[in-house]
């Protein structure tokens, strides 16, 4: 966990920041792939990390995750997921695509600032159960660290677009 939270620390931009992140947690966790999902300042999802260690394919498609991104209880900040896929017969499209990759259990984790959904945490084994009260409790705590990293790399990314303006506005400015 120190391991993460330096990481963390001394990355600079959001997808700097998830890709430092996940291989640890990979490990850490023992599961199959592990995924970082922002949602945009426009609101758009994409992609900042993901990471498989060969069991279920690193190929992923953001877009089946959309779903979660629909659901009140992830925006009030309440972790979501599976213990065994194999036992609901009722699948959500997402986890119709996720069932035939080889994923059998799944936890999603809000990132979230301030009151504010800024992505999630997506934990994925390929065998039913594989998450312990333990893994999401420390799943929970890498989250908040992804979320306030991402959100100060955002707050740095912004400043470093508003003095690059300012200063070509200067440059105009003494041009005239």
């Amino acid at each position: 966990m120190h391991e993460i939270d330096q990481s963390i620390l001394t990355a600079r931009s959001a997808e700097t920041i998830a890709v430092a992140a996940i291989g640890r947690i990979r490990h850490l966790m023992l599961c199959q792939r592990v995924i970082v999902i922002e949602v945009t300042e426009t609101g758009q999802i994409k992609k900042l990390a993901a990471e498989s260690s060969g069991e279920i394919a690193l190929r992923v498609d953001v877009g089946i995750y959309y779903e979660m991104f629909e659901l009140q209880s992830l925006s009030k900040g309440l972790v979501q997921g599976i213990e065994d896929l194999t036992l609901h017969p009722g699948r959500s499209p997402m986890q119709q695509a996720l069932y035939p990759e080889g994923v059998r259990s799944y936890v999603v984790v809000p990132l979230r600032v301030q009151d504010e959904l800024i992505g999630t945490l997506h934990l994925e084994a390929d065998r039913p159960r594989a998450f312990t009260a333990d893994h999401i409790n420390s799943a929970i705590e890498v989250a908040v660290l992804l979320a306030v990293g991402s959100r100060q790399a955002r707050l740095y990314e912004r400043a470093q677009r508003e003095i690059a303006e300012r200063k070509q506005a200067e440059v105009k400015l003494r041009q005239r």
